[in-house]
């Protein structure tokens, strides 16, 4: 019985009344479940996004231009394209997305190479009025060694982050 002194259970018995363990499987534990590319996204109380692709572009970035100089790096570069919405009430900056890595480590665009990539829709502190939709791309420059990258959308200057997962 439960209640029974240790001294009463045989040793190598098992007790009959005891409560069910539940059997360990092999599920990792429940993550958070992130948006994909493609799924509309809501950020904050005026913005929607729409991560279009995210394209792997190498280490090297052709500028296809005699006057230009490519760009290259040890890391990589990736390219992101979204299209984003004001449904507020009043115009708010487009806010560039960041990387974040594994590691925790947080990726800047790489503005430079943006004038390197001709169909790039550039969006830098650009404000978007009510009712407005914009299509826009970044470039980020990324070390080899980063992984389980995630976008970072946030609505406006201040606005609270979304994370994106980008497949990468």
């Amino acid at each position: 019985p439960a209640d029974a002194p240790a001294a009463d259970v045989p040793a190598g018995a098992v007790a009959t009344d005891a409560p069910a363990v539940e059997e360990a499987t092999d599920a990792p534990p429940t993550a958070e479940v992130l948006p994909v590319v493609g799924a509309l996204v809501k950020v904050g109380k005026g913005s929607e996004w729409t991560v279009t692709g995210v394209e792997d572009r190498g280490q090297t970035l052709d500028s296809g231009n005699q006057f230009i100089d490519s760009l290259t790096t040890s890391g990589r570069f990736i390219l992101v394209s979204a299209t984003t919405k004001n449904v507020g009430d009043d115009a708010d900056y487009i806010t560039t997305p960041k990387i974040v890595d594994s590691q925790g480590r947080e990726f800047d665009s790489k503005t430079e190479a943006m004038f390197i990539i001709d169909d790039v829709q550039k969006c830098i502190l650009e404000k978007l009025n009510p009712g407005l939709e914009k299509a826009c791309a970044w470039v980020y420059e990324v070390p080899a060694d980063a992984t389980a990258l995630k976008l970072r959308l946030a609505a406006g200057l201040f606005g609270d982050p979304v994370m994106v997962d980008p497949g990468q």
